[in-house]
C-alpha cells in the first residue's frame, strides 16, 4: 500500500472530513495509549496501513491530523487506540455485512466511509404544521412493512415506507416519527433481533434496514413532497 503524508488538522468537525488536497480525521481519546486511523483498501480488505496521530496535534482529548493524497473512494478507514479498533462513531456511512441478518462470512469487519455524496434538496424548507394540527405516527423503519401484508415491494426499507404514503395520507397523518434509525452490529444479540424485526433496547438501530444514505434522503424528500414530515 502506498507511503502517505500528514500534516496538523482542526479538532472539529469530528470523524472524516473532505480537504482540498486530503481528508482530515478527527476522534475523541481516551487515554496516553498511542492511537490514530487505519485505512483499509477497497479493493482488498486484507491490505492496511495504519497511520498514527503525529506528535503535536492533540488539543485535550482531540487529536486531528490530514492525511494528504488520499482518495475516499479507494479506501475505508477505522480509528485505533492502543489494541483497540473500532468504527468511527460520526462516520457519514458504514461498509460490510451489506444484507441484513445474512453474515457473510466468520471473518466480516464493519468499516467507516467517507460519505461524498453532495445531495440536492431542491430548497426543501421545514414544513411547520402547528402542534395543534399535527397526528404524528410512531414506527419502526424495517417493522413498519416487513411484514407481507403490507403489500409493497421493498418491504423493510424506507423505500417501503413512501409506498404507504396513501395510507398514511388516508388516516390524516401530518408527520412520521421513526424509533432511531441509525447503525448497530446486529449480530450482538441475534436471537433477539431476530424476534423483534431488528430492533433491541441497547442500540435501537437498523443495520442495513435504510439502504443508503442517499437513497435515504430522497425518501425523506418524497414524504415532504406529499405534505408529511419525518421526526427522529
Amino acid at each position: 500500500m502506498a507511503q502517505f503524508s500528514v500534516k496538523k488538522g482542526n479538532p472539529f468537525p469530528l470523524g472524516a472530513t473532505l480537504t482540498p488536497g486530503g481528508i482530515q480525521f478527527s476522534m475523541v481519546t481516551s487515554g496516553d495509549a498511542e492511537c490514530g486511523i487505519i485505512l483499509i483498501s477497497k479493493q482488498n480488505v486484507n491490505e492496511r496501513v495504519r497511520i498514527p496521530f503525529p506528535e503535536g496535534v492533540r488539543r485535550g482529548n482531540i487529536s486531528s491530523m490530514i492525511v494528504e493524497d488520499i482518495s475516499p473512494s479507494l479506501y475505508a478507514y477505522l480509528f485505533y487506540e492502543g489494541e483497540k479498533e473500532f468504527v468511527d462513531p460520526r462516520a457519514g456511512r458504514i461498509l460490510g455485512n451489506e444484507v441484513f441478518g445474512i453474515k457473510e462470512d466468520d471473518s466480516y469487519r464493519l468499516f467507516s466511509d467517507v460519505d461524498t455524496d453532495n445531495y440536492d434538496w431542491e430548497n426543501d424548507r421545514i414544513l411547520c404544521t402547528p402542534f395543534s394540527e399535527s397526528v404524528l405516527y410512531l414506527l419502526h423503519v424495517r417493522g413498519f412493512t416487513k411484514d407481507k401484508s403490507s403489500k409493497v415491494k421493498h418491504p423493510g426499507t424506507f423505500t417501503g415506507i413512501t409506498e404507504k404514503i396513501p395510507y398514511l395520507k388516508e388516516l390524516g397523518i401530518t408527520a412520521v416519527e421513526l424509533m432511531p434509525c441509525y447503525e448497530f452490529e446486529e449480530y450482538e444479540k441475534i436471537d433477539e433481533i431476530k424476534k423483534n424485526g431488528n430492533y433491541h433496547d441497547d442500540s435501537g438501530g437498523s443495520h442495513r434496514v435504510c439502504a443508503e444514505s442517499r437513497d435515504r434522503k430522497l425518501r425523506y424528500q418524497r414524504l415532504w413532497l406529499y405534505g408529511r414530515r419525518y421526526v427522529l
